[in-house]
């Protein structure tokens, strides 16, 4: 993990503060970035942001 704490802004206001799991949301990234995605925590403790793939 990169980071312990991070804010997600959407132009200038703070949309989610916390751990990358708890801001990392599907909601909060499609909400600010028009993605979809989320942070996952894998088997071995590492914290990995995905996007989805539409073509699938």
């Amino acid at each position: 993990m990169y980071c312990d704490a991070l804010f997600l802004l959407n132009q200038g206001t703070v949309v989610a503060h916390g751990t990358p799991l708890e801001v990392l949301t599907a909601e909060n990234v499609k909400q600010v970035f028009g993605v979809n995605g989320c942070a996952q925590l894998l088997p071995q403790g590492e914290c990995r942001f995905f996007l989805e793939n539409a073509n699938l």
